[in-house]
């Protein structure tokens, strides 16, 4: 990536691409780096077992791509190589930019490993650091230290209010922050003068109204994690800007930046507190971010306005980069491992702390799932939520009618009414299916179909149903019976062959065309008019 080539690799992005390859990338990449010297590629293909040529293709097309592995005519001992910009993508969907060979390499060549690729990973092999950050500054042990569930549920919370104000819940107030950044992703809009809608948010001051808008509906039916990397693509989409930003207001930052501070945060420990003065001013600034939205806990001093000098991540931030992938809807929390490599603590390498047995382990996944809520979904088009949360009650509201609220659940039912309501504001049925699939309960996950047959093909069907009818704006323009059938007949047919007409009539009365209402199409309707003397 730019950072490979650029020369600034820092320890923790170098392990980071390191396990985002595949298996057999990594074995090469760790094996060369024991020599200086290039080696043909025929060795390589020596250390594997026949027929095992499509597996090595693909390694050496992700290692030469990302250009961990250099030709030897182009090794400066830099790393560097001018090229044509390019992309690759990492675990869950991180995408870095690259820098792709200009021509393509030769079959049977020699290969080495990138200078600056091989001293960093050597350092990081070597480091007696299995984390980031607490090396460089020490912290006085926490009197008070909070728990991983604390640190967890402090998350949910945050997060929470976030979805409720997108919702439009009355009584949550967000910062001018968080609004910017609703605002800035088109997850809430402005509302037009004249628009009515129930799910309108308002600041006490009379400002401008914003609502949920479709896209933002999208979002709320996504899985929290896919909701964190949402959130963490829209600080890596504003490469380029500056970091500096009005009070309150949403900061921009560096790709190179964000890319940096995540990979640092996916090595980090969920209950193990960090130092904030061995952040850089710009991570530091990111931090506050984050720590605004709940994806990292820091305590605020006794004095109410300044913040602790540590800060703790949450497990969802430790997990954002490895811990989740968007292509596998069942990775619906973090996972122990984040590749297939395996690697030894003493190797700082691990992605927990040793001795870590797996009831701790299984605890903690159930911490970072909270916000799920387990649905069953009957034949009867029944849904029962096992939830007391109102964010739930709300979301389950958006394309269904509650029909009881229990002390440990909530009753639904699926009607055509409460779900063409959601398609009319933007929500579709894959999506709703989408939802009750990723938090069905666990009893129903052995079915053949988590979600009733019956219930997905109706729900189709209604979705269909809207779709029946198109409605768009035209022009309609009426000749009368002055215009012959002839001419009428040549003016419809020039009129479709323009791809402009949207409905003709002909009859002994009258000959009536309408055509698309934007000025191109007004245009071409007046141009065969002239053409033809209608």
């Amino acid at each position: 990536g730019d950072c490979i080539d650029t020369g600034d690799t820092a320890l923790w992005t170098t392990r980071a691409v390191l396990q985002s390859l595949p298996p057999l990338a990594q074995h090469y990449a760790v094996r060369l780096l024991c020599t200086e010297d290039p080696v043909p590629e025929d060795t390589l293909l020596s250390w594997l077992k026949p027929g095992s040529r499509e597996a090595h293709d693909a390694a050496m097309e992700r290692l030469l791509s990302l250009r961990i592995l250099l030709s030897p005519s182009e090794d400066d001992g830099s790393g560097r190589l001018p090229g044509t910009q390019s992309s690759a993508t990492l675990v869950n969907g991180t995408t870095l930019s690259i820098r792709r060979r200009k021509r393509p390499r030769p079959q049977g060549s020699s290969v080495v490993l990138n200078p600056h690729f091989r001293r960093t990973l050597s350092a990081s092999l070597y480091t007696p650091h299995e984390v980031p950050w607490r090396h460089r500054k020490k912290l006085k042990a926490d009197p008070a230290p909070p728990q991983a569930e604390e640190i967890d549920e402090h998350m949910h919370s945050r997060w929470d209010q976030v979805l409720k104000f997108l919702v439009g819940a009355p009584k949550v107030e967000m910062s001018e922050k968080v609004e910017s950044f609703l605002l800035r992703t088109n997850l809430m809009v402005p509302v037009a003068p004249g628009d009515i809608n129930e799910v309108d948010s308002e600041d006490e001051e009379g400002g401008e109204r914003i609502r949920i808008s479709p896209r933002g509906y999208e979002f709320l039916l996504q899985d929290i994690h896919v909701q964190m990397w949402r959130f963490a693509q829209e600080y890596i989409s504003g490469a380029g800007a500056s970091v500096d930003a009005t009070p309150g207001g949403l900061r921009h930052f560096s790709a190179e930046t964000v890319l940096k501070f995540l990979f640092q945060l996916s090595y980090c420990r969920v209950g193990e507190d960090y130092p904030v003065d061995a952040l850089s001013h710009e991570e530091q600034l990111l931090l506050d971010d984050f720590v605004e939205f709940g994806f990292i806990y820091r305590r605020k001093r006794s004095d109410g306005q300044s913040f602790s000098s540590r800060f703790y991540p949450s497990s969802v931030a430790c997990n954002l980069v490895f811990g989740f992938r968007e292509d596998d809807p069942s990775s619906s929390g973090p996972v122990p491992m984040r590749s297939t490599m395996t690697t030894a603590p003493s190797l700082g390498l691990a992605a927990s702390a040793s001795g870590d047995d797996p009831s701790s382990m299984k605890s903690r996944l159930e911490v970072a799932n909270l916000s799920a809520v387990p649905i069953i979904v009957q034949t009867n088009y029944q849904v029962v939520a096992y939830t007391t949360n109102e964010l739930h009650f709300r979301i389950l509201g958006l394309f269904s009618e509650l029909k009881t609220i229990l002390p440990n659940a909530v009753v639904a039912l699926l009607t055509r009414a409460a779900f063409m309501e959601a398609l009319r504001i933007g929500i579709t049925a894959q999506q709703v299916i989408r939802f009750l699939e990723s938090n069905a309960h666990p009893e129903t996950r052995s079915r053949t179909s988590i979600i009733p047959d019956t219930v997905k093909e109706q729900l189709a069907l209604w979705e269909q149903e809207q779709q029946r009818v198109k409605f768009s704006p035209g022009i309609l323009v009426d000749f009368g019976s002055s215009c012959d059938e002839e001419d009428f007949a040549a003016l419809t047919a020039q009129l479709s062959e323009n791809s402009v007409l949207l409905w003709s009539r002909s009859s002994a009365e009258s000959k009536s065309v309408v055509v698309h209402s934007d000025p191109e199409s007004a245009a071409v309707l007046e141009r065969v008019r002239r053409e033809l003397g209608v």
